[in-house]
C-alpha cells in the first residue's frame, strides 16, 4: 500500500511540474510574441 501511495504521488509531482513547464513555454512564447 506504501509503494502504491509513494508512486502516485510521484506521478501527481511530475504532472504538476509539466503542466507548470507547459505554461512557462507558453507564457515565454506569448512574450516573445508581444515583444
Amino acid at each position: 500500500v506504501v509503494a502504491q501511495a509513494s508512486a502516485a504521488a510521484t506521478v501527481e509531482v511530475t504532472r504538476s511540474i509539466r503542466c507548470r513547464n507547459s505554461e512557462m513555454m507558453m507564457m515565454e512564447s506569448l512574450t516573445l510574441r508581444f515583444l
